[in-house]
């Protein structure tokens, strides 16, 4: 006869666990399937795993702990050092800001420098100082640019006419160029430099010859 059967489950503890059993034997009132003392319970494993891992990393820092090594005690401050240590980081804050403000000053500083080196260097073959060069009564002065195809020609030019002409550093395709005419050959000087796409421009505003203001700059 099959006679229907309920899954019970038993808790004491374990010093009382043959007493328990043997007493059931004797009652052959349950069957028995759990006879290794233990109860499996898969969040107690974990817990229990959890506790040896800890244990594992109590055991070692304290080692550590006890040569004073890797890890030391926690620092600690008063509500007045801390309040300090803010006011210290906020004018660490305020000077790194101004820093960082004088730095771009600095920067941008060294870049007109930059701009300004490079805007005299077609000029600095020039022994003439710029702020000196001036047309006078009987006679005109120029400052410009010619290409490299027609630099050649452009001296060949001004000598026929008669005219002082100069090639001098080189800028983006093109030869700087100083000039000197008599008045009276303007018109043939103003034809020439047309016709060979002579460009008149006008060197840095600077006093002194390219080559001495080229050398203040750079100080």
């Amino acid at each position: 006869m099959i006679v229907p059967m309920k899954k019970v489950t038993i808790f004491a503890l374990r010093r009382e666990r043959e007493a328990i059993l043997s007493a059931l034997q004797k009652s052959s009132i349950m069957m028995i399937n759990e006879t290794d003392g233990a109860i499996k319970d898969a969040a107690l494993d974990d817990v229990e795993a959890r506790l040896s891992d800890a244990k594992d990393s109590l055991s070692f820092v304290s080692r550590y702990r006890e040569k004073g090594g890797l890890f030391g005690d926690s620092p600690s401050a008063t509500y007045e050092e801390l309040c300090e240590q803010k006011e210290k980081e906020e004018k660490l804050c305020v000077r790194a800001g101004e820093i960082k403000n004088e730095m771009i000053k600095t920067e941008n500083e060294i870049s007109v420098l930059k701009s300004s080196i490079e805007q005299l260097s077609p000029w600095l073959p020039l022994n003439v100082a710029i702020g000196e060069i001036k047309s006078t009564k009987t006679s005109n002065a120029r400052t410009g640019y010619i290409s490299f195809a027609n630099s050649a020609e452009l001296m060949s030019r001004l000598e026929e006419i008669g005219a002082y002409g100069e090639l001098l550093g080189a800028s983006s395709g093109a030869n700087a160029a100083f000039i000197v005419n008599h008045k009276s050959d303007d018109e043939q000087i103003t034809t020439a430099l047309k016709a060979l796409g002579f460009i008149e421009a006008s060197p840095p505003n600077v006093q002194g010859t390219a080559k001495a203001e080229t050398e203040k700059t750079e100080k």
